[in-house]
């Protein structure tokens, strides 16, 4: 690997045999489509941050153009509110957590799900090393900060009930994410909930200010769903699934070529995020790479959504949320978008939702 060294090389060398086949398919020369494609927007999950490197590596190494796209990456104030823009169609591609597309399509919302990224479940709680939490329960009373767009709030009564514990007994305290970190070194807030990749600046930033913040992730209980994906409305699948299929390719390609050339994209994205430190960025971006594979990505490919997971994904959100009703599975999402299906052909329909 080029460069400097950064966090994480270890845990992504002994990924290297799946990483270097599966990016390999996807960044093999394909032929380009024709360019002055109108501008639109393609709006992120929230502040833009290292984990979202792959997404400006495929704007400026030219992916998005390959694929006759001019987008413009916007920054989302939480999954919720990009899932109800998306549905309104202020965007046309979008980048949130499942779990808030699937309140949102309770809700009536038209979205869908086209392409994964965030395959393992990055959701964690994090307290003061004092207040640190080896079961659930024993957040009952406490004060948690966040926005309350934030997709780990949002999902947070399913974790809680899935541990134990009744979501009504903790209180929320309404804050920018900026304020977050800060309420919980001073105390106002007994946690705080984030992406693990998130994490990475909470337990740094703590670090320089001589205390320690830690981690209880919301796997500890068996909440192993999937978060954040490409979304779009299913209009937009309807009516030109050729553009929808051309955003999947570019972006899936942009992240393999991410997974080979992890510094080439890491100095590329510096420049988007001037305020954090290069260590932040790479730490942000390895745990968002440790975040993209698992068993159905390593079979399937970059991208890949299995039925069976995603039918636990809704059970789970539906259940301990809990929803008014159980969307179909079906309706959430489709593999047919990806490059491995649209672009070979050679899966059933069964097998591509």
């Amino acid at each position: 690997m080029g460069g400097r060294p950064f966090m994480g090389e270890k845990k992504m060398r002994q990924n290297r045999i799946w990483i270097w086949f599966i990016a390999t398919l996807f960044t093999l020369g394909l032929a380009g489509h024709a360019s002055g494609a109108k501008r639109t927007m393609f709006l992120l999950d929230w502040i833009i941050y290292g984990k979202h490197a792959p997404f400006f590596a495929a704007q400026d190494f030219g992916f998005f153009k390959k694929e006759g796209l001019d987008l413009r990456i916007e920054r989302g104030f939480g999954s919720g509110d990009t899932a109800k823009r998306i549905a309104v169609k202020v965007a046309p591609f979008g980048f949130a957590d499942a779990g808030a597309v699937i309140a949102a399509r309770v809700a009536g919302a038209k979205v869908v799900e086209i392409g994964m990224i965030h395959a393992r479940a990055p959701f964690a709680v994090y307290t003061l090393k004092g207040k640190g939490i080896s079961d659930v329960k024993m957040m009952r009373g406490y004060k948690i900060g966040s926005p309350p767009g934030n997709a780990t709030r949002l999902i947070f009564p399913a974790f809680a009930r899935k541990g134990g514990l009744d979501p009504k007994s903790v209180t929320w305290v309404d804050m920018q994410y900026g304020a977050m970190l800060p309420s919980l070194l001073t105390g106002r807030v007994d946690a705080i909930v984030d992406y693990t990749t998130g994490g990475v600046t909470h337990m740094g930033k703590a670090k320089v200010a001589n205390k320690t913040v830690v981690e209880y992730r919301y796997t500890n209980v068996g909440f192993d769903v999937y978060s954040n994906g490409l979304i779009v409305h299913e209009d937009l699948i309807q009516s030109n699934p050729k553009l929808v299929g051309r955003f999947v390719k570019a972006n899936m390609e942009a992240w393999a070529h991410c997974l080979l050339y992890t510094q080439k994209c890491l100095d590329n994205f510096y420049k988007y995020a001037p305020g954090m430190t290069k260590a932040l960025v790479d730490g942000h971006f390895v745990e968002a790479l440790n975040l993209l594979s698992d068993e159905g990505v390593r079979l399937r490919g970059l991208g890949w959504m299995d039925e069976k997971k995603m039918d636990f994904t809704i059970d789970i959100v539906t259940k301990y949320i809990p929803l008014k009703r159980r969307i179909r599975t079906q309706d959430l999402y489709t593999n047919r978008s990806l490059p491995q299906v649209s672009g070979v052909g050679r899966m059933s329909r069964a097998k591509t939702r």
